[in-house]
C-alpha cells in the first residue's frame, strides 16, 4: 500500500486521512466549543445564545428586520453584550454612553476599524476617509474641516433650495399629468417611490456642492448618466442571508478571492472602471480650473480641497491626486445615500403619524409667510434650522431610523474599557468595566442607543417629536456625539464629518416637499414596511423583496 513517510513514521494513505480528520476535529472542537466556553477574554460578559456554529448571532446584527431583538437584547442584558462571531470568535455590541465615549472619543485611535471592514469600504470608496486611520485620518480631517464647517456648508442653502423646487416640480407634472407620465393613481392621489426621487435630487446635489458636476438626474429628459448608473450598480443591495454573510466575511478576509469571476464581481468592476474614469475627468477639470486662477469661484468641496493644496505652506498638509479622487466617491456614495434615505424615512413617519406632517406644514408656512412680509424670497440657513418643531421632527426621525444600524471597530491594544452603569456578568458578579484584549471586536450598537430609556425616557421606543420640545435632552449625553444626544451620526474624531451638510440639505428639501404636498402611505390600511440592510439601512416592502423601494400617496396640499 502506497504512503508518505511522516515525522520518520511511514503512514499509508488511508492513515493519513484518518489524522487529518482528527486534527480537523480537534481544532473544530476547539474552536467552536471550548474556545468560547473556558478561553474566550469576554466569555462572562451577558449576552444571547446562538444556535448556528458557523456564523453566530450575525444573522441577527445584519438583518436590518431583526432590529428590535437587538434593542431588546441590550434593555435585557445591560448596555454592553456579548455575541458570537464567525467561527467561533465573539465580539462586543456596546450602547453604554461611558464605554462609546471611551471608544470614539477618548481613544478613538486605538480603536479603528477591522481590516475586513475596511477591505470591504476600500472596494468601493478607495482609500478615502471612511477607510484611512492613524495620522493619514487626522491629515485629511484636518484638511476637510475648513469645507465642512458650518460657515461653508450653508452657502449651499440656494443649491439646496434650487433643487428641492426642482424635484417639487417634477412631482406636480406627475400629479398633473399621471397617465402621460404613467404614474399609478388611487382617488385624488398618486403613487410614486419618494426614495427614488429622494435619491436624484441628492445625486444632483452632491454632484454639485461636492465636486461641481452635474448628475441631471432632475432633468425632464430623464436622460442616462453613466457615472449615475455606475453608483446605482455599486449600491445594488444584497439579501443578507447566511449564505450571503458567510460569503462577505470570506471575502473580506482573503481579498484574492475578488478575482473569482462572478456576474456580480464582473458588474461591480465595470461599475467602479466607470467611476475611476469619470472622477478622473472631473478632478482634472477641478485642477485645470485651479491652474487657470477660475477655482475662487468654485464653491464645490473638491475644489476647495484643491485650493487648500495650493495655497498650503507645509507639503505633507495637502492631499494627493489619488485621495482626491477617493473623495469625489466617499462624497458621493456616503453624501447622497446618507440624506435620500434620512428624508424618506422621515416622510414615512409623517404618513404613520398625519398629526405630526399637519403640524410641522403650519410652522413651516408660517415661517415662509413671515419671511416674505419682510421682503424675502426664502429664508437663510441659519433660520430654517432655528424653527423648532421641524428640528424636533429630524431629531425625532434620525434618532428613530438611522442610516446604519451599527459600526465596527478592533482593539488596536490591550485595554480596559470602563461603564457608566455596571453590568451582571455571567457568574453572576457585577461588572463595572471591560478588559479586552488587543484584536477584539466591537460594535457600536447605535440603534440601541438611539433607543435607551434612560436617555430618552420610558416611550423611547415610540416615535414622538414632542420629547425634544419638552424637555433639553442635548444636555443628556456630550462630547462623544456630533449630533447630540442620539449616535446616528456617530461622534468624535472618526465622527461623520459631513452631518452639517446633511442636515441643512434635509431641512431644506423637508420644508419644501411639506409645504406643497400631502404624504400617505400607499395602501388605506397600512403599507408593510421594513429596513433591509446593504450599509445603508433602506426600506422595503414585505412581500415586495425584490427590489428597495417606500411607495406613497401624494397629492397636493391644501392651501
Amino acid at each position: 500500500m502506497s504512503g508518505i513517510t511522516f515525522l520518520g513514521v511511514y503512514l499509508s494513505f488511508q492513515q493519513l486521512s484518518l489524522l487529518a480528520g482528527a486534527v480537523t476535529a480537534l481544532y473544530l472542537t476547539f474552536w467552536l466549543f471550548l474556545y468560547p466556553a473556558f478561553f474566550n477574554p469576554i466569555r462572562n460578559i451577558p449576552g444571547p445564545k446562538s444556535n448556528d456554529l458557523l456564523i453566530g448571532n450575525l444573522e441577527d446584527v445584519f438583518r436590518s428586520e431583526r432590529a428590535d431583538k437587538l434593542v431588546s437584547w441590550h434593555e435585557h442584558y445591560g448596555r454592553a453584550i456579548s455575541m458570537r462571531g464567525w467561527f467561533g470568535t465573539s465580539f462586543l455590541h456596546i450602547s453604554d454612553p461611558q464605554a462609546l465615549n471611551h471608544i470614539l472619543l477618548t481613544k478613538s485611535y486605538d480603536y479603528p476599524k477591522p481590516i475586513q471592514v475596511r477591505n470591504f469600504l476600500a472596494r468601493i470608496l478607495g482609500h478615502g476617509i471612511l477607510f484611512v486611520e492613524g495620522d493619514v485620518h487626522k491629515r485629511q480631517r484636518r484638511i476637510m474641516n475648513g469645507p465642512f464647517s458650518w460657515a461653508n456648508v450653508k452657502t449651499y442653502c440656494p443649491t439646496f433650495q434650487s433643487h428641492a423646487n426642482k424635484l417639487a416640480k417634477r412631482i406636480e407634472q406627475l400629479i398633473d399629468n399621471p397617465e402621460k407620465t404613467g404614474t399609478e393613481v388611487r382617488g385624488n392621489y398618486i403613487v410614486i417611490d419618494i426614495s427614488a426621487w429622494l435619491g436624484r435630487c441628492t445625486l444632483d446635489l452632491i454632484g454639485l456642492c461636492g465636486f461641481g458636476y452635474d448628475y441631471h438626474q432632475l432633468d425632464e429628459k430623464d436622460e442616462e448618466n453613466k457615472l449615475a448608473q455606475a453608483f446605482q450598480t455599486l449600491l445594488k443591495p444584497p439579501e443578507w442571508t447566511k449564505a450571503f454573510i458567510i460569503t462577505t466575511i470570506l471575502v473580506t478576509q482573503n481579498p484574492w478571492l475578488q478575482k473569482v469571476p462572478t456576474k456580480m464581481g464582473r458588474d461591480f468592476d465595470k461599475a467602479m472602471q466607470m467611476m475611476q474614469v469619470e472622477g478622473r475627468k472631473i478632478l482634472e477639470d477641478r485642477k485645470r480650473e485651479a491652474l487657470s486662477d477660475g477655482i475662487e469661484e468654485k464653491k464645490d468641496l473638491v475644489s476647495k480641497l484643491i485650493k487648500a493644496n495650493l495655497t498650503a505652506t507645509n507639503p505633507k498638509e495637502t492631499m494627493h491626486d489619488n485621495e482626491l479622487m477617493d473623495a469625489v466617491t466617499t462624497f458621493t456614495l456616503a453624501g447622497h445615500e446618507t440624506s435620500s434615505l434620512t428624508l424618506t424615512w422621515i416622510l414615512y413617519h409623517l404618513c404613520l403619524y398625519p398629526a405630526v406632517q399637519t403640524k410641522l406644514r403650519q410652522e413651516i408656512r408660517a415661517a415662509r409667510a413671515k419671511a416674505l412680509e419682510e421682503g424675502r424670497e426664502e429664508w437663510d440657513a441659519d433660520e430654517l434650522l432655528a424653527l423648532p418643531y421641524m428640528d424636533a421632527v429630524i431629531r425625532e426621525s434620525a434618532r428613530f431610523s438611522p442610516g446604519v444600524q451599527h459600526t465596527e471597530r478592533m482593539a488596536e491594544h490591550d485595554d480596559v474599557i470602563p461603564l457608566s452603569k455596571p453590568i451582571v456578568g455571567r457568574d453572576g458578579k457585577m461588572i463595572d468595566a471591560i478588559p479586552v484584549k488587543k484584536g477584539q471586536y466591537l460594535h457600536v450598537a447605535i440603534l440601541p442607543f438611539n433607543y435607551s430609556k434612560e436617555i430618552f425616557g420610558e416611550d423611547a421606543h415610540e416615535y414622538r417629536p414632542e420629547r425634544w420640545l419638552e424637555e433639553d435632552l442635548t444636555t443628556k449625553v456630550k462630547g462623544f456625539v456630533a449630533f447630540a444626544p442620539i449616535l446616528t451620526f456617530l461622534g468624535g474624531p472618526r465622527g461623520c464629518i459631513g452631518w452639517r451638510f446633511a442636515l441643512l440639505e434635509v431641512s431644506v428639501i423637508l420644508s419644501t416637499l411639506i409645504d406643497k404636498f400631502e404624504f400617505a402611505e400607499r395602501d388605506e390600511g397600512g403599507t408593510p414596511i421594513t429596513r433591509r440592510m446593504n450599509v445603508v439601512t433602506r426600506p422595503t416592502v414585505i412581500g415586495e423583496e425584490e427590489k428597495n423601494q417606500m411607495p406613497l400617496r401624494v397629492r397636493r396640499a391644501a392651501k
